[in-house]
């Protein structure tokens, strides 16, 4: 038996950018390689508990909404759903590339890899990367973070009621 759609949701944006190893390029953007490859965990992980940088948290952020549309037929009512996400990304500067410079690359890369993918593999309609970005303002120098916050919009579900 499958996992729940949501849990399926977190695994496919894990693998994705899981694959944000080797040389980096974006059209005009790039190249940059990653120091080390980005570690990507499910879990969420304070910027001064991560190992190794890039690091990446992917984990269920606030505003999921699962809605009732249409009454059909008795017994069925449907439902839009869209699953609210939060990727945390973290890295460290050094004396060639600014905690900056290191912060744009990899929400830049972040971003374009989950657009590249927005329909995870065929399991969701579509993704959305929400409007607003939160970085830190380099008080933790030479790390620096950011959160980002996803909205994935799932096909929508009919489930039985009573």
């Amino acid at each position: 038996m499958p996992e729940p759609i949501r849990d399926q949701i977190l695994e496919k944006i894990v693998a994705k950018l899981q694959s944000m190893t080797g040389t980096r390029q974006w059209g005009t953007i790039g190249p940059w390689t990653y120091a080390n490859n980005p570690v990507v965990k499910r879990e969420f992980t304070t910027l001064e508990q991560a190992k190794e940088y890039p690091w990446l948290c992917v984990i269920e952020g606030p505003g999921s909404t699962f809605e009732e549309i249409a009454t059909g037929a008795a017994p069925y009512a449907t439902f839009d759903h869209k699953f609210a996400v939060t990727v945390y990304g973290y890295v460290k500067g050094d004396d060639v590339t600014s905690r900056s410079r290191w912060l744009q690359r990899l929400w830049e890369d972040t971003v374009r890899t989950l657009l590249k993918n927005a329909k995870l593999d065929g399991i969701v309609r579509d993704l959305a990367i929400d409007a607003g970005v939160e970085t830190d303002e380099g008080e933790n120098e030479p790390l620096g973070a950011f959160a980002q916050g996803v909205t994935v919009l799932m096909d929508d579900h009919q489930v039985e009621v009573e």
